[in-house]
């Protein structure tokens, strides 16, 4: 016979999972639909191209080497079991509707009015330049969701001393760098954080926190470099990071980030953690994602987790609402591109010939 406690525990749980559940289903209907449409309209992005085309000439060879070690691995490993455009689309949304499911269980903790949360959360999620990453990139979305996760450790850990949380943080930091190189610049911010944070504490504990924070990192990189080399005779890290003429005139493009700095003047410490990542744009312009649009889609992610959970005044409402309406605009000029490009006469009548054949 089950005891109370764990029917009075399994009682709680029930009223979260049914909520979570509608929420994953509320992100990954319209996310789908567009990847549907995408499909339908024979529209393939370079990137999820590319690993599509590596995932073919492995299975043709039956030799991974043949397909020069490709990274990043994880998002080839999510695509291989069905490798087609079908089982693409359903890989991104699920990977965006789980990040969307995350992101808003995370925000109803905070002292945001809810009408103001779900336009916040719409304005991020359903903005097309995320739209447009969902249908094209899926490897910054699969990264977005483990830093998240790895903020959200390591939050914890800064909030409870809590050696576990460290250790998680670092295992999901590990995880986004088999995605896209991102996870190792977090990493590094989390390693001076580590530092400027901890001042009252002996040196060499900070350094064995820091150990146990960087070395699934390390291990990741050890490994994929020998495998590398094992394979193919060389370290097949073929990843631009440094893209020096890219410039950062994006930076209209995060309105909500900027709002949630102004509502943390009043806390210097939050207020250094939150503008952090903007210290290493200078050196790294994307932030180790892919393209510009996985950086944007991070920071404005990490701008609604840097939100403060006590309860806002009138004034840190009214600036969430600037934001909001600025994010809007923005998003409202995005949309004179189509999201999703309709296909040519000339590629339609090649589908028609390849099927024919």
């Amino acid at each position: 016979m089950e005891s109370p406690k764990a029917s009075d525990m399994m009682a709680a749980w029930t009223p979260v999972r049914k909520w979570l559940l509608l929420s994953f289903c509320a992100f990954f209907i319209p996310f789908y639909w567009l990847c549907h449409i995408a499909t339908h309209n024979f529209y393939l992005s370079d990137i999820n191209a590319t690993l599509l085309d590596k995932i073919y000439i492995v299975l043709a060879t039956g030799r991974l080497e043949s397909a020069g070690f490709i990274y990043p691995p994880l998002p080839f490993l999510l695509l291989l079991p069905l490798h087609s455009l079908w089982w693409l689309g359903v890989c991104s949304a699920v990977v965006a509707a789980i990040l969307g499911t995350i992101m808003a269980r995370n925000m109803i903790q905070t002292g945001i009015d809810h009408r103001l949360l779900i336009f916040l959360m719409a304005s991020v999620f359903f903005s097309p330049l995320f739209l447009r990453q969902i249908a094209t990139n899926l490897p910054n979305i699969l990264s977005i969701i483990f830093l998240v996760l790895a903020v959200l450790n390591y939050r914890e850990y800064l909030a409870s001393e809590k050696i576990s949380y460290v250790f998680l943080s670092g295992i999901l930091l590990a995880g986004a760098l088999l995605a896209t190189p991102s996870g190792m610049l977090l990493l590094t911010l989390f390693l001076v954080f580590n530092h400027l944070l901890k001042l009252s504490r002996p040196l060499s504990e900070v350094l064995s926190i820091n150990a146990v924070l960087a070395f699934p990192s390390i291990a990741i990189i050890l490994t994929w470099t020998y495998l590398s080399w094992l394979f193919t005779g060389s370290w097949a890290f073929s990843y631009r990071l440094w893209f020096p003429l890219l410039g950062l005139s994006w930076l209209w493009m995060i309105p909500i980030y900027w709002a949630v700095a102004l509502l943390l003047i009043d806390s210097p410490k939050q207020l250094a953690i939150h503008v952090a990542p903007l210290a290493l744009l200078p050196f790294f312009p994307t932030l180790g994602f892919i393209d510009i649009g996985g950086t944007v889609i991070f920071l404005n992610i990490y701008a609604l987790l840097n939100i403060p959970r006590k309860r806002l005044g009138r004034r840190g409402q009214w600036i969430l609402l600037a934001g909001l309406v600025l994010q809007i605009a923005g998003g409202l000029y995005q949309m004179r591109h189509p999201l999703i490009p309709l296909a040519s006469e000339q590629t339609r009548t090649e589908f028609a010939v390849s099927q024919a054949l």
